[in-house]
This record gives structure tokens, C-alpha cells and sequence, in this order.
């Protein structure tokens, strides 16, 4: 084994991508994007697979104890040892060096200048069409609650934004044949409005889900943030100090959908702020493999 692939330079050098297909992962391609690659082990497992300063990293969607590196990837399923690990990559290091990449694979940079010009060429949204067939309706975009969050591009998709410090840092782009954050995102947590006499959080995975669920329930004092798919570290400090400053909130709410992501997110949730002085629901659909908007479109 060449003496630069010790331990730390594994995580660099080694492309986990096809490292995960010798475990019997494939691509989705549909989900894949240039900087994350989805992969999935026949339905037992999925994990999303990107690159941070240049190491090659990994995340389970449906156990958040499970992520780190291609080390922590292989420990959490084989059990090996730290030296067995390096014993292997000792026998048939060159052969997965030499592999011909699965993906090409682009490191996430973030690029806020970026995200601001995209952004100043939106227009805040009153109506839309797309919007209009997933079953919210104008009257619900143009509502106190949800006016000013949502926004549309001129091909007529969607455009949910992130802030970071007051200023616009991720934009969640939906329409009929695109789901993705526009290239340059950070990904924080989309809002609905608040107000001050807001008694509840409501805590949803998409947007859609968040105006789905205030169609259905009519609810009142209840303001909506999204996490626009899994959560991470960063986005549950957001949530800690949404609850320190605003001192009103008596609940969490939340409302992700009954399915393994759902389940994930809610999971997280409630062991994070389960100590607080706070009180803690999930509302869930109770058909599997559903979310609020399936229950809107259906009823």
C-alpha cells in the first residue's frame, strides 16, 4: 500500500461512491445532484454521499447516528477495527484507487453573492400555478401567514428561500419536474411569518407540507419553519434559539411525514428539545409512505 494512504489521507483519497457500491449500493440518478449522490441498498438503506473540504463524507437517511467518513462507513457496517481497516486498504488499496469514478462528484462550495442575485430576480408569489396543483390555493400564498415566503422564477417553479442573519443564503426551487436547492444554497430553515401571539412551532419537512397542514387543520397562533429535507446540527441550534426568543411558544409541532425521513427528523427533534420546558407532538398521516400534501391532494 502506497505510505500516503495512512488513516487520515483514506478519507480524501478513497472515493466512497464506489466504495459503497462494493457494499451493494446504487445511484439514484433522479436524486443525485452534481454535489451529493443518493445511493440505496434494496430498501434497507439510503445514504447521501458529498464531498467538505475535500474529504469524502456520507449520511444514513434513516438513522442520523449514522455519518462521518468512509472509516465511520465501513466500522458501522462490518464492526471492524481500526487496523483491520487499514489492513484491508493495505491488500487492495491500489485496485480501488484505480477504480473509474461512478459519479463525478463536485465539492459543495457556498456561494452567497450568488444566491443574492438569483434571488433578486424572483418576484414574491400571489398565485401559482404549480402551487395551485399540489392543492394550496391563492388565497392560502396571499395569506398573512404565508405572504412574502414563497416566491417564483420565470419558468414558474417555486422558490422557498433560507436566511441566514437576516439575509437570503439557500433557495429550495419546487416544479413539476425539478426539487433541488439552487446550486451555491446553505441550506438553514424556510419560514412562514410570525407573529407575536404565536403559541406553537409547527415543524414540517417541505413547505408544501407546512401550507398543506394549515389548510386542513385551520389552525390559529401556529407559525411553520421547513427543513427542506433532513435535518442537521446547524438547523436544530436554529430551532433552539427560534424557542429562546421567542419566549410565547408553549409547543412543538411536528409534522413531517409518516415515512423513515419522517420518522428521522422527528426523532431528532424530540431527543434535542425533550428536556426543555416545552410541550412535544408529532402529527403524522396515519396511512405510511404519506405527508400532508398526499392527505390535501386525496381529500
Amino acid at each position: 500500500m502506497d505510505d500516503s494512504l495512512n488513516l487520515q489521507n483514506i478519507k480524501y483519497t478513497i472515493n466512497l461512491i464506489n466504495y459503497a457500491a462494493s457494499f451493494g449500493y446504487k445511484i439514484n440518478k433522479r436524486k443525485s445532484t452534481r454535489n451529493s449522490v443518493v445511493m440505496f441498498n434494496d430498501g434497507k438503506d439510503k445514504i447521501v454521499v458529498s464531498r467538505k473540504n475535500s474529504i469524502w463524507m456520507y449520511f444514513s437517511v434513516f438513522d442520523h447516528e449514522d455519518n462521518g467518513t468512509i472509516i465511520n462507513f465501513i466500522q458501522n457496517r462490518t464492526g471492524k477495527s481500526i487496523p483491520e481497516i487499514l489492513d484491508e486498504f493495505q491488500s487492495s488499496g491500489n485496485t480501488i484507487l484505480n477504480q473509474k469514478p461512478q459519479y463525478c462528484l463536485q465539492e459543495k462550495n457556498y456561494e452567497p453573492d450568488r444566491i443574492k442575485k438569483l434571488f433578486s430576480q424572483y418576484t414574491a408569489a400571489k398565485d401559482h400555478i404549480y402551487l395551485n396543483y399540489r392543492g394550496i390555493p391563492n388565497t392560502v400564498i396571499s395569506s398573512e401567514r404565508f405572504k412574502g415566503c414563497i416566491f417564483k422564477d420565470k419558468y414558474g417553479n417555486a422558490i422557498f428561500p433560507h436566511f441566514k442573519n437576516g439575509e437570503v443564503c439557500g433557495l429550495e426551487i419546487k416544479g413539476g419536474n425539478i426539487s433541488v436547492f439552487a446550486n451555491g444554497s446553505e441550506k438553514t430553515l424556510w419560514c412562514s411569518n410570525r407573529f407575536e401571539d404565536d403559541k406553537t412551532l409547527a415543524i414540517s419537512e417541505a413547505p408544501i407540507d407546512a401550507m398543506s397542514y394549515q389548510i386542513l387543520f385551520s389552525l390559529k397562533h401556529v407559525f411553520y419553519v421547513a427543513t427542506g429535507g433532513s435535518i442537521s446540527g446547524k438547523q436544530m441550534n436554529l430551532i433552539h434559539q427560534i424557542l429562546y426568543e421567542y419566549s410565547n411558544l408553549k409547543r412543538v409541532l411536528i409534522i413531517t411525514g409518516n415515512n423513515g425521513g419522517g420518522d428521522l427528523i422527528a426523532r431528532k427533534i424530540i431527543s434535542e428539545i425533550n428536556s426543555q420546558n416545552i410541550n412535544i407532538k408529532r402529527h403524522s398521516p396515519k396511512d405510511i409512505d404519506t405527508d400532508w400534501n398526499d392527505v390535501l391532494s386525496n381529500s
